[in-house]
């Protein structure tokens, strides 16, 4: 059985204190749990997924605005196609569990 891929985390901005990433990925993708290390704001730009955390499942659609908390235990499960931006700090990292 193939893997789904993961998705692709793009940097699309440098500041000096916050940068921007940019979120592709195919339907049925899925990045396992995982956290940034400081709060992070996803608007999500095409498509639809899945969020997982703290046990609840958040859709995320055209137009979503969500604030993941820093070390915030978290999974994504892309429905459709999807497209979306992350804002985090400059010296944030994503870490997998």
């Amino acid at each position: 059985m193939k893997t789904p891929n993961r998705p692709q985390l793009t940097p699309y901005q440098m500041g000096e204190q916050l940068k921007i990433l940019e979120i592709t990925a195919p339907a049925q993708a899925q990045m396992p749990l995982h956290y940034a290390t400081s709060d992070a704001v996803v608007m999500v730009q095409k498509g639809k997924a899945v969020l997982q955390i703290d046990g609840q499942e958040h859709i995320l659609v055209v137009g979503t605005c969500l604030l993941i908390p820093a070390q915030k235990l978290h999974a994504l499960q892309i429905v459709e196609d999807f497209h979306a931006f992350a804002v985090m700090t400059q010296q944030a990292s994503i870490e997998f569990d």
